[in-house]
């Protein structure tokens, strides 16, 4: 994703300011992830479409056919 962490080095704060003089505030950030969308975004939206279609439905369960033509 970001090819020149390829020839990056990690340095602590105390090395940075002293032998890279560091003014206190990283030049950039990089955040480790893993390129694999459809295996959590699938289950992200499984279960949220599960859970919007099974919450409505049980509650509609509950009431009775006359009850439920009340509230349309």
């Amino acid at each position: 994703m970001a090819p020149e962490i390829d020839s990056a080095v990690l340095v602590g704060f105390p090395a940075a300011e002293r032998y890279l003089g560091l003014d206190g505030h990283p030049s950039e950030i990089y955040v480790r992830t893993v390129n694999n969308p459809w295996v959590g975004g699938l289950v992200a939206a499984l279960l949220t479409g599960a859970l919007a279609g099974l919450l409505p439905a049980i509650g509609a369960a509950r009431l009775s056919p006359t009850q439920a033509l009340l509230t349309v």
